[in-house]
């Protein structure tokens, strides 16, 4: 089931592992005056929850068959609500909740004019970085090499499926090697993407003074850099376990437990 009523915002979601480089784009985009970025919404999943009646988000998918076409329209005039009250104004409204990739066939169905930009980093750096990033326990399979391993192939099978059923004009892949190794670039393409003209400013993420929340508080502070690129190499010889788990055949078999409730870090 697909939603055709007119959508007051354009929902940009921003997705990936975490300590991908979703944090950086949405920050760049903060910059543009017609773009409302706001952060990790867990506004979002809660709104979920009351609408659909569910414990947590972990229970989507099987809440999502039995919806008659009323439901859909008063789970939509909820979120329309949300929306409104967080964009200010903006054409565009932006949700870097990295976990939304679990769910992007709903989202999209909810706003079949929503965009979802995808960033994905090489695995040893995404896996490296998350390791050494003190989370909240919502991302307790960070600290577990192998746990990470498979969570990383988790993830990019997933991303593999909606790759093979989303259109390429509401799915745009980025990598964040090119995304810091020529930022002007890849900000032309996300914005048209996006349907936005360009604006210098995004290039500057620096010197925003919006408020982050996670933990990549202080790379987004900082002016786009390549110096993360190929860290994993410096910690090669410990992360055996964390290269065993990558090279897993199918990813899918006893992945490692997700929380189903996340936290802005």
């Amino acid at each position: 089931y697909r939603l055709t009523e007119p959508e007051p915002v354009r929902p940009v979601y921003i997705v990936g592992m975490p300590r991908s480089g979703t944090t950086l784009i949405e920050q760049m985009l903060s910059a543009h005056y017609d773009i409302a970025s706001c952060g990790e919404m867990v506004a979002l999943q809660s709104a979920l929850c009351r609408g659909l009646e569910i414990p947590d988000i972990g229970q989507l998918p099987f809440a999502l068959n039995p919806l008659k076409p009323a439901a859909w329209r008063h789970l939509r005039s909820e979120v329309d609500r949300l929306y409104a009250e967080r964009s200010r104004n903006r054409k565009v409204l932006t949700d870097k909740m990295p976990s939304n990739f679990m769910n992007l066939g709903f989202l999209t169905a909810l706003y079949p004019n929503a965009r979802v930009i995808h960033i994905q980093r090489e695995a040893r750096d995404t896996c490296v970085s998350c390791y050494t990033t003190l989370f909240r326990s919502s991302q307790r399979f960070t600290s577990n090499l192998t746990h990470l391993g498979r969570y990383f192939r988790m993830y990019e099978a997933i991303m593999d499926y909606w790759r093979s059923i989303l259109p390429a004009t509401t799915l745009l892949e980025i990598r964040y090697e090119t995304l810091v190794g020529n930022p002007r670039e890849s900000l032309e393409r996300i914005l048209d993407f996006i349907g936005l003209p360009w604006q210098e400013d995004c290039l500057y993420p620096e010197r925003s003074d919006r408020r982050i929340l996670t933990a990549s508080l202080f790379q987004a502070r900082q002016p786009i850099r390549t110096s993360s690129i190929g860290r994993w190499q410096h910690y090669a010889r410990y992360l055996g376990p964390l290269e065993a788990a990558l090279a897993i055949v199918s990813p899918l078999e006893d992945p490692p437990a997700i929380d189903a409730n996340p936290v802005p870090e």
